[in-house]
């Protein structure tokens, strides 16, 4: 019932050889309905509560329908990038007239922010499903948690746009110049580009579905960050700009690192203008006898 528990309560428990901490929330109700202080307070709890957890349940009563409670719940897990798997409870009263597959499509259509969410179906009374569940909690926090490397990420991204890059009125060509995941939990995608504006909107949201096929975080929310590419000061102290990375094929969406970009122009312009040896003189340099005064 909403609103009976008041706080949120840590529950400690242990399954095989792993220990687990679940957060027992305090039940939300319509702010309008909210009875003062204390449930203004729960409220916020709750909202702490997410912020702690490595993994958060939506649990919904499948002999109702979805509230806009639920729904508002759903909206803040998305916008707290919180890995989040949908536990719909009383399965075991309408498994006869529902197929989880039509439950799949009704969830969908009602929370469509989290719609790469897996769901799972328990009853409670029962005790069928808390086992799936449990387990499932697991692999949700080690696809937030893993890192995948950045040749895999680049060549993802680069079949991503082959298969169907960005477009604009303008007929301006999309060009991804760096890309790199830069943090986990959530999963924290960096892309260096020339117009981010191309990226956002319906775009980020196929590329995000994509980007999930591609690679291991299919069930977890991914976050995107577009930048433009920006100027920057060189060891000379001058403004250079960032240049335009090509292949020997010269494929516009080649990828490579900034760091490695000015080690390779500051080398060849020190040849260029006599301030960087070749590696052979510098070796020769090194075995010359010192010659006494």
């Amino acid at each position: 019932i909403a609103g009976t528990t008041r706080d949120s309560v840590d529950v400690l428990i242990q399954m095989g050889e792993r220990a687990i901490t679940l957060i027992d929330t305090a039940g939300v109700r319509k702010r309008k309905s909210w009875d003062g202080d204390i449930e203004f307070y729960a409220n916020t709890r709750t909202t702490d509560a997410i912020a702690r957890a490595d993994v958060a349940w939506l649990l919904l009563d499948a002999t109702e329908k979805s509230s806009q409670i639920e729904k508002q719940l759903a909206g803040q897990l998305t916008e707290a990038f919180k890995p989040t798997m949908i536990v719909v409870n009383k399965w075991d009263l309408v498994q006869k007239k529902l197929t989880p597959k039509n439950y799949q499509d009704y969830l969908t259509q009602e929370f469509p922010g989290l719609e790469f969410a897996p769901i799972v179906f328990v009853s409670a009374m029962a005790g069928t499903g808390l086992r799936d569940a449990v387990a499932m909690s697991f692999s949700l926090r080690d696809q937030a948690n893993h890192r995948e490397g950045t040749g895999r990420v680049n060549a993802a991204v680069r079949r991503i746009l082959e298969e169907r890059g960005p477009s604009s009125k303008l007929g301006t060509k999309a060009k991804v110049f760096y890309v790199s995941q830069i943090a986990v939990n959530p999963p924290t995608i960096a892309m260096v580009v020339n117009k981010p504006a191309m990226f956002e909107g319906q775009y980020e949201r196929y590329f995000l579905n994509r980007l999930r096929e591609e690679l291991p975080f299919s069930e977890v929310p991914i976050k995107l960050q577009f930048s433009a590419r920006k100027r920057w000061q060189d060891g000379e102290g001058g403004i250079v700009p960032q240049p335009a990375m090509q292949s020997a094929s010269d494929d516009d969406s080649v990828i490579e690192s900034p760091q490695r970009r000015v080690r390779r122009q500051g080398n060849a312009e020190g040849r260029a203008y006599g301030k960087v040896k070749p590696k052979t003189m510098e070796r020769a340099d090194a075995k010359a006898p010192r010659t006494g005064g």
